[in-house]
């Protein structure tokens, strides 16, 4: 804004406020400034305050908050905001607040603080000036606020708002989405992430850009075989053009150890029939359990026969939870004279559970007449 400009803003400014105290005057009692019996005093100017602080280098909306208490009323309030060349804007304050009292309160007003395409930051201050519905003025400076400096052509680039999407796998791994994103008053020529694997070795992931400042990785991360938790640290790191890099900490993904799997006992180590008359069926009992702890998940799997003179006697499959049992009846038919073998076999489906065999005996003999 010229200086000619600002000029003639506060010219027609005052040429307002000038006027609406004007009306008021006029329309007061004759020869009567206040109502009678009561002093009248000046607004009272409180608790102003400057939102934010600073802002960046291409201007950003401040906001301006204070109490103004008068005897008889708050006729017009406003904010005078100056640069380093003198006022730069005059801020009509509206109330946002209406105090008990009724005859004043909160006012609020916005400033849109300009860009500073400097090398130096730019500082601003705020006054108040309040106007009562007979006349009385006061003013007071509430503090103010700066707009930062331009980036020098140096600096490095930045990561912002770095996201990890999941955070937490099952045991199983699978797929995490990383996002950041990345700027640079240069440009930005990479980003990629850096992870910490769970044994201390480093890997990275190349961040695709997904527009001009947001970028996003894919990290496949594989099952956990293990007894514990693993941590994945993850850093999002951006290039620019010149080779200056700017990170940030994206923070750890974490893959829970498999469940505790169960323990599968037998009742019995082997089976033996001893002997069988030809023609007739001898029917044993074979009990499985679950021993595995109540956290365990529950164990599946098969039972199987072989020998032609052996037989299991209703379905093969099996699931037990854990503490659960079941008894399955293996049976023995000599298909002829003499001793016979066989073999029931235990295939759970977990690969963690071993295979467990249990031989059978028998042996067929005459049967008599």
């Amino acid at each position: 804004m010229s200086r000619s400009t600002r000029t003639a803003s506060r010219e027609r400014f005052a040429a307002i406020v000038i006027g609406l105290l004007l009306a008021a005057a006029l329309a007061a009692p004759h020869g009567a400034s206040a109502e009678v019996g009561l002093e009248d005093t000046a607004p009272i100017i409180s608790n102003g305050v400057v939102t934010p602080g600073s802002v960046p280098y291409t201007g950003d909306q401040v906001r301006i908050d204070v109490d103004i208490e008068d005897d008889f009323g708050v006729f017009m309030a406003y904010a005078a905001v100056y640069g380093p060349e003198g006022i730069v804007e005059n801020v009509l304050l509206i109330p946002s607040r209406i105090s008990e009292s009724g005859v004043g309160g909160t006012y609020s007003g916005i400033f849109n603080a300009p860009p500073n395409y400097t090398d130096s930051a730019v500082n601003y201050g705020v006054e108040i000036q309040a106007t009562d519905t007979n006349g009385g003025t006061d003013y007071e400076l509430i503090g103010g606020f700066e707009v930062e400096a331009q980036p020098q052509f140096d600096e490095a680039p930045r990561v912002t708002d770095p996201v990890i999407e999941p955070a937490e796998l099952p045991a199983g791994g699978g797929n995490v989405t990383i996002r950041a994103g990345a700027g640079d008053n240069r440009g930005v020529s990479s980003v990629y992430a850096t992870v910490t694997l769970p044994d201390g070795s480093t890997t990275e992931v190349t961040m695709e850009p997904l527009s001009c400042c947001d970028f996003e990785g894919t990290l496949t991360v594989p099952p956990n075989t293990g007894t514990v938790p693993q941590r994945y640290s993850i850093e999002v790191i951006a290039v620019d053009d010149i080779g200056q890099t700017g990170s940030a900490n994206a923070g750890f993904v974490t893959v829970a150890p498999p469940p505790p799997t169960g323990n599968l006992a037998l009742e019995r180590s082997s089976i033996a029939f001893g002997a069988v008359k030809l023609g007739h069926r001898l029917g044993q009992s074979l009990g499985l359990r679950n021993t595995g702890p109540k956290s365990s998940a529950p164990i599946e799997g098969t039972i199987v026969v072989s020998g032609d003179a052996f037989s299991l006697s209703g379905t093969t499959h099996f699931r037990l939870k854990p503490g659960q049992s079941k008894s399955y009846r293996v049976e023995f038919q000599p298909s002829g004279l003499g001793p016979q073998a066989g073999t029931a076999t235990i295939l759970p489906d977990s690969a963690t559970e071993p295979d467990i065999a249990v031989p059978l005996s028998g042996a067929g003999v005459p049967r008599l007449e």
